[in-house]
């Protein structure tokens, strides 16, 4: 969401962290409570998991993420900040409501950005127009969910797969406003199968069984919905089950 990640645990200095981030972006500072004592925690286990764990996961914006392990340095595998008690797992991803979600952790003494505390001309965070006018959206449990669990049926494809799902959506709505498809078939993979194959669209078996699973998923068509009442689509034709 971002356009930056990395997978690593480094330790550096402030003034290394303003050349490499403060310049270009907007850098917030976060005291946390007990930093000399639960904070401590966090960094010798940080310190452990850096020097033991063996990275052997691609990075992921879901699931194996700078926010993610944030979160899981937080917990320090329970010895340190009481992360379930505030609701938060180390699955947690979006980088919209996480600061949000830790701020019963930090101190209440406000601390200045970096950027302000080192003269940086970067005076406030940059957010996409296209992400920015649908915040109420992006920061909404719905969204959390529905993406997870587009993440969870849609690892078994690849970027081709994907595309081609894209492709066929995009393609069985224009053929939905032009009347040329009645009714999708959402009963099975069969079905959904046929239907695309009587309106000239051809998917893999498997991409048939992401996408049918992704119709027939609550908090997927939830989600859908949400974007429907936001008026960011016009999907109700689209999809049966949505009326």
């Amino acid at each position: 969401m971002g356009g930056v990640f990395a997978n690593a645990y480094t330790l550096s200095s402030t003034p290394h962290n303003v050349v490499y981030l403060a310049k270009d972006d907007f850098v917030e500072q976060h005291e946390l409570k007990e930093a000399r004592t639960l904070g401590t925690k966090v960094l010798f286990s940080s310190l452990l998991r850096a020097d033991q764990y063996k990275e052997n996961k691609i990075y992921h914006l879901i699931f194996n993420s700078c926010i993610n392990e944030l979160n899981r340095a937080l917990y320090a595998g329970s010895q340190a900040y009481p992360l379930k008690d505030l609701g938060i797992s180390s699955s947690d991803f979006n980088p919209y409501t996480f600061i949000e979600k830790l701020m019963p952790l930090f101190s209440e003494t406000p601390v200045p950005s970096l950027n302000y505390e080192f003269g940086s001309p970067i005076k406030e965070k940059f957010i996409n127009p296209e992400v920015l006018k649908l915040m109420p959206l992006v920061q909404s449990n719905e969204f959390d969910t529905a993406l997870q669990s587009f993440a969870l049926e849609a690892s078994v494809l690849t970027y081709k797969d994907l595309n081609d799902i894209r492709l066929v959506l995009i393609e069985l709505k224009k053929a939905q406003a032009a009347n040329n498809i009645s009714k999708i078939d959402l009963s099975s993979a069969e079905g959904l199968a046929v239907t695309l194959a009587s309106s000239g669209y051809k998917l893999p078996e498997k991409s048939i069984k992401v996408l049918l699973t992704l119709l027939k998923n609550p908090d997927f068509m939830k989600a859908i919905q949400l974007l429907i009442q936001k008026g960011t689509v016009n999907l109700e034709k689209f999809v049966p089950a949505l009326n």
